[in-house]
């Protein structure tokens, strides 16, 4: 009886163990919307906390998701910097490729190293707007599988393009401007 209890209480024990130490992976936009000038280009950046302790991987997998008809976006363009530990691969062995809904981007290990990562990286993700004025999202999916596990995160921001204000709507306001001057001078 007290083997079997001991056997339950150890089993439980290591599963506390292992649910508490569960790696994290987050990504967080640094601001909530992107405003950008009609047929203008503008960078969404985004932190990327791989945590504190070394992550040892086997593949990483970005998908950049955006309205190909009302944002353009370049996989090419995109970067990935490291503000504290740097990673012990090579950023330019990833396979970038643009596709109908966005982008991706994939690194998959092809030696007998595993490299590790930790630390905070800053990924930068360029943007043309298209069409003129809107809001659209631009959707970043994240999967990075490690030898343990397989870790997701993603985040959003949405990208504001502010009209040009038509000539008229200039006229007003300078209009309106004026009126104000005039009423001002005639109380005083």
């Amino acid at each position: 009886m007290k083997s079997f209890l001991a056997r339950t209480l150890a089993a439980l024990l290591a599963g506390l163990t292992i649910s508490g130490s569960a790696l994290a992976l987050t990504v967080t936009p640094h601001q909530p919307s992107l405003v950008i000038a009609p047929g203008s280009a503008a960078t969404a950046e985004f932190d990327i906390d791989f945590g504190d302790l070394p992550l040892d991987f086997i593949a990483l997998q970005l998908d950049i998701g955006f309205n190909v008809f009302r944002l353009s976006g370049d996989a090419e363009a995109v970067t990935l910097s490291f503000a504290g530990t740097e990673p012990q691969f090579n950023l330019g062995n990833f396979v970038r490729s643009n596709h109908v809904d966005g982008a991706s981007i994939s690194w998959v290990i092809g030696g007998v190293v595993v490299p590790q990562v930790s630390g905070i990286a800053v990924l930068s993700v360029p943007v043309t707007d298209i069409v003129g004025s809107g809001l659209t999202p631009l959707k970043l999916n994240m999967l990075l599988s490690t030898l343990d596990d397989n870790l997701e995160a993603g985040a959003q921001i949405d990208v504001v393009v502010n009209a040009v204000p038509e000539p008229q709507a200039w006229v007003l306001a300078l209009l309106g401007g004026c009126g104000l001057v005039v009423m001002r001078r005639r109380a005083s």
